[in-house]
This record gives structure tokens, C-alpha cells and sequence, in this order.
């Protein structure tokens, strides 16, 4: 019998954007998708985690690479209680997005619909999600 090896070696951002702006996702992903000029639409798979779903948005380049939003408020519960407070979480492994992500958040801010943006290590909780996109 062949034995197949599972690569758990998933390459993870170190950190995230964290976006606060409590409206439907819809709404969200087309301010984003204005702002810095990318194409999210929502995936037809939703992440369940501990039994719950939450909406993902993502545009995947032709290189492999991809910008995702995750909706952090599933129907009853939100992914990491120590993020509550935060609505949405930017993804990507663009190769610069480390270098990106002040940009982005800078511009991100500049919209009337944006509370706020912040830069997040990636945590426990988190990292079991990432790993699952």
C-alpha cells in the first residue's frame, strides 16, 4: 500500500490587516475592491470553524498568489474572541505584501466607510484559519 505525506509547511503572512467597518460584506468587498484596485468576489466554499461558517472573498492571480477577505462574524459567533471587535481580516502572499501592507492600510483609511485598520500578528486561532484557505 503507497503512503501519501500531507505538507503542513502552508506559507502564512506573519501579519494581517484587521478591518473595521460594520457593514454587509457586499459592501465592504466593493470598497475594497475600488480602493486597491483588485477583482474580490465571494468563494463558493465558506471556512467552517468549530462548526461555524464565515464568509471569504478573494481574487487568485495567475502567478498563485491572492488577496483574500474574511468575514471575522460568522452567524453566531466570530473567529477569535480576542479580535471581536475587528469585522474583517486582509490576507495575501503577494511576495511584497509585507512591504504593501502600510500602503494599503493607508488607503483603506482614506474611505468614509473604513472605522479603522490595524496590522495583527498572526495568533493560534488565526493561524488554524489561514492554513485552511
Amino acid at each position: 500500500m503507497k503512503t501519501f505525506k500531507l505538507n503542513t509547511n502552508i506559507s502564512v503572512p506573519e501579519v494581517i490587516l484587521a478591518i473595521v467597518a460594520p457593514l454587509p460584506p457586499y459592501r465592504v468587498t466593493w470598497e475594497i475592491n475600488r480602493i486597491l484596485a483588485v477583482n474580490l468576489s465571494q468563494s463558493d466554499d465558506y471556512i467552517i470553524f468549530d462548526n461555524k461558517s464565515f464568509r471569504i472573498f478573494s481574487e487568485i492571480f495567475e502567478d498563485d498568489t491572492y488577496i483574500k477577505l474574511l468575514e471575522n462574524h460568522g452567524t453566531e459567533t466570530s473567529i477569535s474572541s480576542k479580535y471581536k471587535n475587528i469585522d474583517y481580516f486582509l490576507i495575501s502572499n503577494i511576495t511584497d505584501y509585507a512591504k504593501r501592507i502600510k500602503d494599503f492600510k493607508f488607503r483603506l483609511l482614506k474611505s468614509e466607510l473604513v472605522q479603522g485598520v490595524f496590522e495583527i500578528q498572526v495568533d493560534k486561532n488565526l493561524l488554524l484559519v489561514l492554513k485552511n484557505l
